[in-house]
């Protein structure tokens, strides 16, 4: 698999100056630069700034899986097209 082509992570829930929800990256908090998305809903937001975590721990997962009886898995199979998806292979 590729490395991902998305904004690295870790991403936070920012608020701008009207109150609405933003995600951007930790690491450069209140420039455009830093913005990542958009979002009209809270729980949207913390969904979105979670993704960098949920994909690492994907990636782990996929690793475990191979190495183990798992191998065969359609689970793993499942799991693999997933991250072809997020790293823009499919």
């Amino acid at each position: 698999m590729n490395k991902p082509t998305f904004t690295q992570g870790p991403w936070i829930v920012k608020r701008d100056k009207h109150g609405y929800p933003y995600i951007g990256v930790k690491s450069d908090p209140w420039t455009y630069q830093g913005t990542v998305a958009t979002v009209n809903q809270r729980r949207d937001a913390r969904l979105i700034a979670a993704a960098p975590e949920l994909y690492e721990q994907c990636k782990f997962l996929e690793k475990v899986l191979a190495s183990t009886d798992h191998s065969s898995s359609p689970k793993l199979a499942e799991l693999r097209e997933l991250l072809a998806k997020v790293e823009g292979e499919k």
